[in-house]
């Protein structure tokens, strides 16, 4: 085997073992939280793995490494993904660097509960935005109640 077939083999090798290791590895902090908030959009909208999958020509194998992190997601890629989903591009980035304004941590999970996604579906069916925001007042003053005895 010549040099060159030799360095061009180690090259494949190498390149391999790197994305192999890099999977292995705990995903960085930015891309679990674009995944989580790819995840977020695609369920709000009522949209299925597969199907979101087979709009973008991936297999839903893959959606699923965008939204556990395992795998980045390129930034033309996020761009249609918003596009599809209808959120503005900065919406998978919300909450990170404690930005103010921004999308609230969900350090407690209550983002990813069935309620919450049930009652965000529920909310964004209103097409009236005055409306939404009436409910969303309606709610968050019961929210500051106290709890009525019975």
């Amino acid at each position: 085997m010549g040099k060159f077939n030799q360095h061009l083999c180690h090259a494949r090798i190498t390149s391999h073992s790197m994305r192999h290791q890099s999977r292995q590895q705990n995903p960085d902090p930015i891309d679990a939280l674009a995944g989580r908030r790819l995840r977020q959009a695609r369920e709000a909208g009522e949209i299925g793995r597969k199907r979101l999958a087979d709009m973008f020509q991936i297999s839903w194998q893959q959606i699923q490494k965008y939204e556990t992190g395992t795998d980045r997601i390129s930034a033309s890629r996020l761009y249609r993904f918003a596009r599809t989903l209808n959120v503005p591009v900065a919406y998978f980035f919300g909450g990170a660097g404690g930005q103010s304004g921004s999308a609230p941590h969900d350090d407690d999970g209550i983002l990813h509960g069935r309620e919450t996604r049930g009652l965000l579906r529920a909310c964004y069916k209103i097409a009236d935005p005055r409306r939404r925001r009436k409910i969303l007042e309606l709610v968050r003053a019961m929210a500051a109640e106290p709890p009525t005895r019975k």
